[in-house]
């Protein structure tokens, strides 16, 4: 987390939607094969399309606990997770940062390390996803995703030459 200046990290292998029958699939795997780049002890960085609360890493140093909590307006887990998601890419906005929306980093060894014990299937009934839709519309949020590859390349390379200085 620190050698990317993410604060968040919500894992990804736990997220049923970056399977590919049966098989963890990342959007986009970047392998670290240059010594230039070990000094940040990555070996390499995946990208994934989704990610949930199932596990969490926080790095609260730079932000006020109030940044890192969910938004308990909510009981449907997506609009919780894409609230909490959205809100902290457009803390970010204007910065160097890896808070995207639709690719979420990862390290490698992430998958292997945690798994879905059990499926989670929520039941909310339609009525309450209504009432949480029309109050997730209203907040006009910028949920647009950021999966341009390029971008989130040239986002990490930024991250990397200015920590090298």
């Amino acid at each position: 987390m620190h050698a990317i200046k993410l604060d968040v990290w919500l894992n990804t292998v736990c997220d049923g939607m970056n399977y590919v029958y049966s098989k963890y699939n990342p959007r986009l795997v970047i392998e670290f094969d240059e010594e230039r780049w070990q000094k940040f002890g990555l070996d390499g960085i995946a990208f994934t399309s989704h990610s949930n609360a199932a596990w969490i890493a926080y790095n609260m140093s730079n932000y006020s606990e109030a940044a890192f909590l969910f938004n308990e307006q909510f009981t449907a887990r997506m609009f919780m997770i894409i609230e909490f998601l959205a809100r902290r890419k457009a803390m970010n906005a204007g910065k160097t940062s890896l808070c995207l929306m639709n690719m979420y980093p990862t390290v490698k060894s992430e998958n292997g390390v945690f798994k879905i014990v059990a499926p989670y299937d929520e039941k909310v009934s339609d009525d309450i996803m209504k009432e949480e839709n029309d109050k997730f519309v209203a907040m006009n949020l910028n949920i647009t995703p950021d999966n341009l590859i390029d971008n989130v390349l040239e986002i990490l390379y930024n991250i990397f030459k200015e920590k090298e200085g």
